[in-house]
């Protein structure tokens, strides 16, 4: 918002000043509104499905009002993606607390299954699926306690 829509509606002197603005901003809004109603009683398991909800009907907005609407949901599974994977970080993160703590090693709260762990390297590793490669979660060295 700060580095795209802020500039733009700031400046109603532009010549690419939005014919709508109040209307774009609410369609802006509401696709972030959306997104967490979407999601908003999801489990740990939950995350390893989020996606997009398809966009509201933008046909109200105007021609240069949905073409940016276009431009800044373009990247939208991208950062679905990337939501995805900080959760797969921080359930590893967690999971080497727990083995600090001398806890039994949990397993991955997304999918259910097993950290590989190896207590003579001290290296955690992310359960051998390939979801986990995909996502690049990369192994950790525990300290010791």
């Amino acid at each position: 918002m700060q580095q795209y829509l802020l500039p733009i509606l700031c400046d109603a002197g532009d010549p690419h000043y939005f014919d709508d603005p109040e209307a774009f901003i609410d369609f802006y809004s509401a696709r972030f509104v959306d997104a967490v109603k979407a999601h908003d009683r999801d489990t740990m398991p939950g995350w390893s499905h989020v996606s997009s909800p398809p966009l509201r009907d933008a046909s109200r907005l105007s021609r240069k009002s949905r073409k940016l609407a276009e431009i800044l949901f373009v990247g939208e599974q991208a950062w679905c993606k990337g939501m995805r994977r900080s959760q797969y970080i921080v359930a590893i993160n967690a999971a080497a607390f727990a083995i600090m703590k001398g806890e039994p090693v949990p397993k991955d709260p997304i999918h259910g299954l097993p950290y590989i762990w190896d207590p003579v390297t001290r290296v955690l590793s992310a359960p051998s699926d390939p979801i986990f490669k995909e996502m690049k979660v990369e192994p950790l060295t525990v300290p010791r306690p």
